[in-house]
Order: structure tokens, then C-alpha cells, then sequence
């Protein structure tokens, strides 16, 4: 009995642990594409100034 309550609770950690690491790339992933979309408008924009 005990075991069984302790293996399902280690599987609950597992998942949250993986929910929670997938919560945290996805919104990497979006800071990221953010940051690189805004730095090649800038650096579209320094382009266009240079000419």
C-alpha cells in the first residue's frame, strides 16, 4: 500500500517536473523569437539609416 501511494506520488512530481520544464522552454522559446524579431527590426532600421 505504502508503496504503491509513494511510486504514484513520485509520478506526479515526474509530471510536474516535465510540465514545468515545458512551461519554461515554450516561454524561452517566445522571449527569444521576441528578442531577435525586435533586434532584426533594429537592425533593419540602422541598415536603412546607413544608406
Amino acid at each position: 500500500m505504502e508503496a504503491g501511494i509513494s511510486s504514484a506520488i513520485l509520478r506526479f512530481v515526474a509530471l510536474l517536473i516535465f510540465v514545468g520544464f515545458l512551461l519554461a522552454v515554450g516561454i524561452l522559446f517566445v522571449f527569444f523569437t521576441g528578442q531577435t524579431r525586435e533586434f532584426c527590426l533594429f537592425d533593419e532600421r540602422a541598415n536603412s539609416l546607413r544608406r
